[in-house]
């Protein structure tokens, strides 16, 4: 079995493993001297409700600011993308989708959607005047009923109980 073959033998284990895996699982790998992917890779599952998370560095702090900070600035652009955030941090979609993933255990996607809700919940509190459609349209949503679908889902409530 040539190295290529192994790799490709033992990241296909690595994956069926990942997908098992119950949420909170700490895993564990070591490869034997073997002949075979599948007796070389050996994959254990440890159950910890606990995991503790990464330290992080002040370069994916710095990260994590330049990103909220480029949303908040582009709030109100419905069409604000994860490109023009690679754009923004010069670092390649992957890359920042991996980046932001480990440091917010959200996708890029789910940051925007998660921030422009944040902001629109914070307006309605401190502006019981504002109507639903110009918090809605302020923050970079055009769709009335999407936004109070996955508002409802966030906050438990709809906006214009939060209004009140």
């Amino acid at each position: 079995m040539t190295q290529q073959e192994f790799g490709k033998d033992a990241y296909q284990l690595l994956l069926n493993a990942l997908q098992m895996m119950p949420k909170g699982s700490v895993l564990t790998l070591s490869i034997r001297e073997s002949t075979d992917a599948e007796s070389r890779l050996v994959i254990h599952n440890q159950s910890d409700t606990e995991v503790s998370q990464p330290d992080h560095s002040p370069l994916d702090e710095q990260l994590m600011a330049n990103v909220h900070n480029y949303i908040a600035k582009n709030i109100g652009n419905e069409s604000l993308m994860i490109d023009d955030l690679t754009n923004e941090c010069a670092m390649s979609r992957s890359q920042l989708f991996r980046k932001i993933k480990i440091l917010s255990n959200k996708t890029p996607a789910q940051l925007i959607r998660d921030y422009r809700l944040d902001t629109a919940y914070r307006l309605f509190q401190t502006d019981k005047t504002k109507r639903v459609s110009e918090v809605m349209f302020a923050v970079g949503f055009n769709d009335a009923k999407h936004f109070g679908q996955i508002f409802k889902q966030r906050f438990g409530v709809s906006p214009q109980q939060v209004r009140k």
